[in-house]
Order: C-alpha cells, then sequence, then structure tokens
C-alpha cells in the first residue's frame, strides 16, 4: 500500500525556515520583558505606525552595515522581521474587521414581537389546508430570562375562542 495524505491544500509550515523564526522569537522574548508580554496587540491604530518606523530604522541600520541592534545584541533583521509581522497582523485584523459577517443569531424580540402580533386569518390565506392553523384566533405569549444573547424565550399559545 502506498502512503497518501491529502493535505495539499492545506499550509505547510514546514517551509518556514526555523533558525530564523528562532531569532524573531528571541526578539519577542526581549520586548514581552521590557514591555510585558503581548504589549503590542494594545496599539492603537495611530501607534501602529511606529512599528512602520521602527522596521525602517532597522533597514537602515542593516543597509549601514550594522548586523546587530545595540541594545538587545539581536539581529537587525530579526527586529524588522518582528516588526514585519505586526504590521501584517495589524492588517489582517483590519481585513477581518471590514469582512465581518452579521451575527447569526437572529433578532429574537423581534421575531417574537411579530409572532405575537399574528393574524391567523392573513396567515391561512394561500395556504394547503395541511399547512393552515386550525385554532380560528391564537395568540403568542413571549416571557424570557436574561438579557442580550443570552435571553432564554418561552412562547406559548393563548387560544381564545371566538
Amino acid at each position: 500500500m502506498t502512503f497518501k495524505k491529502f493535505d495539499t491544500d492545506k499550509l505547510h509550515p514546514s517551509l518556514l525556515p526555523v533558525k530564523p523564526l528562532e531569532e524573531v522569537i528571541k526578539v519577542l522574548m526581549f520586548g514581552a520583558e521590557k514591555y510585558g508580554r503581548d504589549n503590542w496587540k494594545e496599539a492603537t491604530e495611530e501607534d501602529q505606525v511606529r512599528y512602520l518606523d521602527a522596521l525602517m530604522r532597522h533597514a537602515m541600520a542593516y543597509v549601514d552595515g550594522e548586523e546587530a541592534d545595540e541594545e538587545t545584541g539581536l539581529s537587525h533583521l530579526a527586529h524588522l522581521a518582528c516588526n514585519a509581522l505586526f504590521l501584517l497582523e495589524f492588517g489582517l485584523q483590519e481585513k477581518t474587521a471590514e469582512q465581518e459577517v452579521p451575527s447569526l443569531t437572529p433578532n429574537l424580540d423581534a421575531y417574537y414581537y411579530e409572532l405575537s402580533k399574528i393574524d391567523i386569518d392573513q396567515y391561512n390565506r394561500n395556504r394547503a389546508p395541511e399547512d393552515q392553523l386550525t385554532c380560528p384566533k391564537a395568540a403568542y405569549k413571549v416571557s424570557h430570562e436574561g438579557s442580550g444573547d443570552y435571553k432564554k424565550y418561552k412562547v406559548t399559545k393563548d387560544w381564545k375562542e371566538t
């Protein structure tokens, strides 16, 4: 039997070189010690340009022949890559926010409000007999507990004789 694995459409992290990633992780660890773990995630949109400035400073230092950052002793390219990753993450977050799908949770308050106003005659018009409501008049009583997305609804029929 021949080995098979259906993963050609999946990402291949093994394509990433490990040693350079280790250098970027060292930069992240230095930053976590100096500023706090994941401090970069708190950057506002106005703050994000500072990462571009830092990226450019490390690029210019590298182009000028400086191999390592003076403060950390780590490669300027590792610092540059780290800043590039931050900027990429910010860009991906913005793209995701722009494409955010509206909530799939229906507006239950509006739905049940409409349900409570149902007109049986109107509902039954143009429906096959097996799909019609059989009670001449029905009103739905809606009660709920909680608030927002965490409401628990209970719908009961109050039958009214005509």
